[in-house]
């Protein structure tokens, strides 16, 4: 499934970098299941296990889709002024929420995380 949707290698690499882990406690946005970092690396989180496994495959799979569309929108980093990271979370019931967390690097480290306009359901 992640080679099909074409997910842009790091330059020097010939694929994505695909991390699996634990998730956290839910927060604002609801549970994360997914991060991604375009042109780096695709972070897949455990669901809790009281999630149905083909829901949470569905849900993931969304994830993936939408990580997809927005690495064709993305430009490559160029060294790591700008760090962008999309998160994917899961919030009741079955509603799929995409962020956008951008860091800069300067003295001071700013971190935002921004709601993008569009909630999908899975």
């Amino acid at each position: 499934m992640i080679r099909d949707l074409g997910l842009a290698p790091p330059v020097y690499q010939r694929r994505l970098d695909i991390i699996l882990g634990n998730g956290d406690e839910p927060d604002q946005f609801g549970t994360q299941i997914a991060a991604f970092r375009p042109g780096e690396a695709l972070v897949v989180l455990s669901t809790p296990a009281d999630v149905d496994r083909g829901r949470a495959k569905a849900i993931l799979e969304r994830a993936c889709r939408e990580f997809a569309e927005l690495d064709k929108r993305s430009r490559p980093a160029i060294g790591r002024e700008k760090v962008v990271t999309y998160r994917a979370y899961v919030e009741p019931p079955n509603r799929l929420v995409i962020t956008k967390r951008t860091r800069r690097a300067r003295l001071a480290v700013t971190t935002k995380d921004v709601i993008l306009d569009f909630r999908k359901h899975a």
